[in-house]
């Protein structure tokens, strides 16, 4: 991580290594043994989680991140901003170049039936107005230093810190 910019499938992978271990301590780890969701992993230790770091999409050109999962947007993923609209979403799998193009995130979204899906639609419609893709390639960035590289003595520091930076927790 620290010579080459990781791809989208190696971040995925480390990220399923480190759940399985915390689930089960072993490579695999399937239904009865999750005990915790990821997001309550990642909460910070104040808060009753185990502070672990995620990584965030720089956005670029928008070929290399997942529209719904990856965090591009504004320390977010589409899926935490509204993941009622997800559950309706048509190809969820798509990069986003391809998903801005002609309103292509809509594509599902026409059964919109509760006031809380519709308020999801226009919040994350609100965010994807400002959105501008470039011509440099995504990037993966670590959150956790000033300069967004990843560091051995950020990676420590954040260990005894706890993930601060996702502010879940003030919407209550």
């Amino acid at each position: 991580m620290t010579v080459f910019c990781l791809s989208k499938w190696s971040i995925k992978r480390i990220d399923k290594i480190r759940r399985n271990f915390l689930w089960k301590g072993s490579e695999e780890a399937r239904g009865g043994y999750c005990l915790v969701n990821w997001r309550r992993v990642q909460r910070p230790k104040q808060l009753g989680g185990l502070g672990v770091p995620d990584l965030v999409i720089s956005l670029g050109d928008g070929q290399r991140a997942s529209f719904w999962h990856d965090r591009w947007l504004q320390g977010q993923s589409p899926l935490q901003i509204a993941p009622d609209l997800y559950k309706l979403a048509w190809r969820k799998q798509e990069n986003i170049a391809t998903t801005l193009t002609n309103g292509q995130w809509r594509r599902g979204l026409r059964r919109l039936s509760t006031i809380e899906e519709i308020n999801q639609y226009i919040q994350l419609w609100d965010l994807l107005r400002e959105v501008q893709l470039g011509e440099q390639p995504d990037d993966i960035v670590w959150r956790f230093s000033a300069n967004g590289n990843y560091s051995s003595s950020s990676a420590y520091l954040i260990h005894f810190v706890g993930n601060i930076i996702d502010h879940d927790w003030q919407r209550l």
